[in-house]
């Protein structure tokens, strides 16, 4: 995952980016994270869904399982009867909640993305062959590299 310098760049780079467009950097924040969001989720391998319906986002501090995660029982239920997950459902739920959770955003606080589940970082590590090896940091860098180049111009 992104280090702590990386992060304070990408955070003067946001307060940057949102003076050269002259809106608020709650505004910004909101987009930055949802874009962040949906690239992580959308990335995320699929088998049963579980992985990509534990991705949560909250303001402040770093959140739970989100309410519409996919528990343990539900992925093995899944699992046994065959049934691999629709990943635009899971994608469309998970973009849902995100879109909700972050109205409250100012710019002030911290936005934390994060999966609970224990193997998530397994599969950020190539674990998949259906996603690369580091798919997070691909996509911050992505998203930074936009940011970058519109603060730039």
């Amino acid at each position: 995952m992104p280090d702590e310098r990386a992060l304070r760049r990408f955070e003067a780079d946001l307060e940057a980016f949102a003076n050269r467009l002259d809106v608020g950097v709650g505004v910004v924040t909101q987009r930055v994270a949802l874009q962040v969001f949906t690239g992580v989720v959308q990335k995320t391998p699929v088998d049963t869904g579980r992985a990509k319906s534990n991705w949560g986002i909250n303001v402040g501090a770093p959140s739970p399982p989100p309410s519409h995660a996919m528990t343990e029982e539900e992925s093995k239920s899944r699992r046994k009867a065959g049934n691999k997950a629709n990943a635009a459902s899971e994608d469309a739920k998970a973009l849902a909640y995100a879109s909700a959770e972050l109205g409250s955003v100012d710019g002030s606080d911290a936005v934390h993305i994060t999966n609970n589940l224990p193997y998530i970082q397994a599969l950020n590590d190539g674990h998949s062959d259906q996603a690369p090896k580091g798919f997070v940091e691909d996509t911050v860098a992505e998203v930074a590299q936009v940011i970058q180049e519109i603060i730039t111009e």
